[in-house]
């Protein structure tokens, strides 16, 4: 088993192992506003980068650019790129922000641990159990002494069940600090695509770029890949809310 680290010469150490790799294999998904991205350089590549900040990235050979309005950070960034890429994923992709380990409570495993060797129904990060009350919120001052508060004032656990549809196990169910994970394209396809269409249109994430549900959605995503849908839970959202996702997901910022 791989070690973890704080350190970015650690996670990167094995570079050189993916040269021939291809991104239909292992693609890195990227959330950027203004880092410099200069640790992605020799693995450009593979690299799809959701520019959300006005700074122009560096010039590396990226597999895509794509500039989207700055909502949500990198949380909204995973149902977007799931959502637009279902049909066709790379068998492994790793989800990470702009800046690597630049938090100590949020180290890595090196990023081959990530991307090699992997199959298609593979889900890996660094686990930790989720201790947080059902009552859960994040009630904290955020930008432009704004208050961060969520859509019908949910509570984490109303979230779970109305929201992502997979009631929350306090103590049982786990979570992935900073949501950096690789995940195999056969266990995101586990779930239809309309059910992360539906989570997305119910975060509402045109409300900002700091809302409650991104907090939610980082303690929810280790189940919502993980664990099966509540049988009752309704999640297919109307044809033509699928077709206005759509259309903004795809629309030139």
């Amino acid at each position: 088993m791989a070690s973890i680290t704080g350190n970015i010469d650690e996670f990167l150490k094995n570079i050189d192992l993916f040269v021939n790799t291809e991104v239909t294999d292992a693609e890195i998904v990227v959330t950027r506003y203004n880092e410099s991205l200069e640790w992605t350089e020799k693995i450009a590549r593979l690299c799809t980068v959701y520019n959300k900040g006005p700074t122009p990235l560096p010039n590396y050979p990226f597999n895509k650019n794509i500039s989207t309005p700055n909502f949500g950070f990198d949380i909204e960034t995973i149902l977007r790129h799931i959502i637009l890429n279902y049909d066709n994923l790379a068998l492994m992709t790793f989800f990470c922000q702009g800046t690597i380990l630049d938090r100590s409570d949020q180290l890595l495993y090196p990023l081959d641990w990530y991307l090699l060797n992997g199959v298609a129904t593979d889900f890996r990060g660094l686990e930790n159990q989720l201790t947080d009350s059902p009552n859960f919120r994040i009630k904290e001052k955020l930008n432009n002494n704004e208050v961060c508060t969520a859509v019908s004032d949910r509570s984490f656990d109303k979230f779970c069940k109305e929201i992502v549809g997979i009631p929350y196990r306090r103590a049982v169910d786990k979570w992935v600090k900073g949501d950096w994970f690789s995940i195999g394209r056969d266990r995101i396809r586990a779930k239809p695509r309309e059910y992360y269409m539906s989570v997305y249109i119910r975060c509402q994430f045109h409300r900002g770029v700091v809302i409650e549900e991104i907090w939610y959605l980082e303690r929810a995503y280790h189940s919502m890949f993980t664990r099966q849908i509540s049988p009752l839970f309704k999640y297919i959202p109307p044809e033509n809310r699928q077709k206005e996702l759509l259309e903004y997901l795809t629309a030139k910022k």
